[in-house]
């Protein structure tokens, strides 16, 4: 496996060496995370005012993210690490001269690029629960040749968009970076939570897809996903995860929302849950999170968006799983401290905290000044216009 990684690698850097010498002045992006189209929309609008050329190249399940871009004009190309990957895409991403990313992509440790081209991190959170980068607990277990392949990788970064200088130091801490690389300047993604008529559109589509949720409170259980041995994603719920029907009532509804690729645990809960659970499909997360009051998850980073939103009432945070996902996932060190709610690790704990438990402004207030001290609304107008004075 080690030997077909490095030689995976090597052909990377063989492929941009050879592209090295040809001219682009392309624009590229590369998604493997939804929820950015306003910013890649307006991305385009300032390459075309530069005559540039807008390509966003993307992963197999950002697909239909990737039809929708495509219909306002946009060239999208889907990639997976293989050797057309290398013989084709790479090429074309090597040449970029602004290359914008929403991730770790492990290609870029040997990619080679022109000193003049800049390599953004924009990230696919606006704020971190989970551990990543060198603070994974499993990275220490990882050869020196991986650990110097991660590193790699950060070093390529140019510059590290975040809209919260706590954000900064958690990649200075994660990644290893120094401070100059960090551009508080605002988290783009998060500009519609603070939206008006983008919040008033989701809403009125939501309530004429699911009149039921109309006047009333609704709770929103948006558990992160997890990974079993195989790395294939799998949440094992405690076997009174049935008790959460206990916060219904006739003025409450309860929406849970699981990962895409849970259809499986989704149907089996479904079995054994009441028909009163409200099961949404066709709208995101983040859309959901408008028309949410309190909002029950674990180590998502959609706490951060929600904590925008004049309708976030109530933040809840089931771990039931804690010390098992600190030491094999990692949690950021002050979780504690600062987390906007009750942390509780079994269904009554959370039954209980739901109803004494009412988070005060001024509780989402201080997290906020902590968090999202740079996003104000205006972070993608700042980040275009940074890279295109």
């Amino acid at each position: 496996m080690q030997i077909k990684k490095n030689l995976f690698l090597f052909l990377i850097k063989i492929m941009s060496l050879i592209s090295f010498s040809k001219k682009s002045d392309n624009v590229s992006y590369l998604m493997s995370f939804g929820g950015n189209i306003d910013f890649i929309q307006r991305l385009n609008e300032r390459c075309l005012a530069r005559k540039q050329h807008l390509i966003v190249f993307y992963r197999p399940s950002m697909e239909l993210e990737a039809i929708e871009i495509q219909k306002i004009g946009i060239e999208t190309k889907m990639f997976v690490e293989n050797i057309f990957f290398v013989l084709n895409l790479i090429p074309l991403i090597s040449k970029s001269s602004l290359l914008f990313v929403d991730n770790y992509f492990a290609f870029l440790a040997t990619m080679y690029t022109k000193k003049s081209t800049k390599i953004v991190q924009l990230w696919h959170a606006n704020g971190a629960i989970k551990s990543f980068g060198w603070d994974e607990p499993k990275t220490n277990n990882r050869s020196d040749s991986d650990k110097k392949r991660f590193q790699a990788v950060y070093d390529q970064f140019d510059n590290f968009i975040v809209g919260s200088t706590k954000m900064g130091a958690v990649f200075e801490q994660s990644y290893h970076i120094d401070t100059d690389r960090i551009l508080e300047i605002g988290y783009p993604a998060s500009d519609k939570f603070q939206n008006i008529d983008w919040q008033n559109k989701m809403k009125n589509n939501i309530f004429a897809s699911y009149p039921n949720l109309k006047n009333k409170k609704v709770i929103l259980y948006a558990p992160t996903y997890r990974e079993n041995i195989s790395g294939d994603v799998a949440l094992e719920l405690p076997e009174d995860f049935s008790n959460i029907q206990k916060l219904l009532d006739d003025e409450t509804k309860l929406i849970i929302k699981l990962h895409p690729h849970l259809r499986d645990k989704e149907i089996e809960l479904k079995s054994i849950l009441s028909k009163d659970i409200v099961w949404v499909d066709d709208y995101s997360t983040g859309e959901l999170l408008t028309i949410t009051n309190c909002l029950i998850t674990d180590y998502s980073s959609v706490v951060f968006d929600f904590s925008l939103l004049p309708n976030a009432e109530q933040i809840l945070f089931y771990c039931f799983d804690y010390q098992i996902y600190k030491d094999s996932i990692g949690i950021q060190s002050e979780f504690q401290e600062w987390a906007p709610g009750p942390i509780v690790q079994t269904m009554n704990e959370l039954v209980n905290a739901y109803q004494k438990v009412q988070n005060s402004d001024r509780q989402l207030d201080t997290f906020n000044l902590l968090w999202n001290t740079a996003n104000d609304g205006y972070a993608t107008k700042r980040v275009l216009d940074y890279y295109f004075k």
